[in-house]
């Protein structure tokens, strides 16, 4: 936002050229190979693991984690953000840095309803998936009618705790 403001990112890793990292389904590729994916691991008494230890995968690429990541765009929760500024970090709740994230959209949903939540016309292009399946469905609505939890269009929408495609 300020032309006059430098950043230096320090990355470590190799450049992305592998195709995997350029397609959702590369995912699978590139997860766990020594090459791209850190291959760390949660293990301990971290809450809910039970004493197992599980895959954690990092970026080994320049980009980090964002080229291991399916190709989600998934922003956080807004209570997150919130959380962070009440950490003494000012500028980080979540109504100082939407603004951002929509200037960096560009989103299908275009703005109609979706305006307070949502850009158009930023360098990230965003769309919602296009896979359905009738066993996906029938558990979303099996996740809403059996357990009340509300089906979501926009898992980055103004509510976020919800089931449905992403």
């Amino acid at each position: 936002e300020d032309p006059k403001k430098r950043v230096l990112l320090v990355e470590a890793g190799m450049q992305d050229w592998n195709p995997w990292i350029h397609i959702p389904v590369g995912y699978f590729q590139v997860v766990h190979s020594r090459f791209w994916d850190w291959k760390y691991r949660c293990e301990g008494a971290t809450s809910g693991l039970n004493g197992r230890s599980i895959a954690w995968p990092r970026g080994k690429v320049l980009g980090g984690s964002s080229c291991l990541n399916g190709l989600l765009y998934i922003r956080g929760q807004p209570q997150d953000f919130d959380d962070w500024a009440n950490l003494n970090n000012p500028g980080w709740d979540w109504d100082s840095v939407l603004p951002y994230f929509r200037k960096a959209e560009d989103n299908v949903l275009g703005l109609g309803e979706f305006v307070t939540h949502h850009g158009v016309g930023g360098p990230c292009q965003v769309s919602n998936s296009r896979y359905s399946s009738p066993v996906a469905d029938a558990w979303k609505e099996a996740c809403s009618d059996q357990l009340g939890i509300p089906q979501l269009l926009d898992m980055n929408g103004e509510e976020v705790e919800g089931v449905g495609y992403f």
